[in-house]
């Protein structure tokens, strides 16, 4: 016969007291005096000049659609202050004009 809690008084137990459970000591650890290295300055990675010069390749971002896409570029032509890019495969039609100092232009494999 399966007997349930409660019923018999020998199965009760007392309910135990909820204790803090007390935190371990720990000792901070001691210091060893190392010597310190001096560190070198980081060099900083300069990226590849961008020559924008008729028939360079270059990186172009192509900003047509929703998200932009880098694609290879070649420079036709040059003013004092862009360029006309012409995106490999594409029709000259889809040729456009951006300004030098613009991000949308980079050295080829960056």
């Amino acid at each position: 016969m399966i007997q349930q809690w409660g019923q018999l008084g020998s199965l009760k137990s007392k309910p135990k007291e909820d204790k803090p459970i007390p935190k371990p000591k720990i000792k901070p650890k001691e210091e060893k005096s190392s010597p310190k290295l001096e560190s070198k300055p980081k060099e900083e990675k300069s990226s590849p000049k961008l020559d924008l010069s008729v028939d360079t390749m270059i990186d172009c971002l192509d900003t047509v659609g929703a998200l932009g896409k880098w694609r290879l570029a070649t420079i036709v032509k040059v003013k004092a202050d862009k360029v006309k890019v012409n995106y490999y495969g594409w029709q000259s039609k889809w040729d456009e004009w951006i300004e030098k100092g613009s991000k949308r232009l980079a050295p080829l494999g960056t």
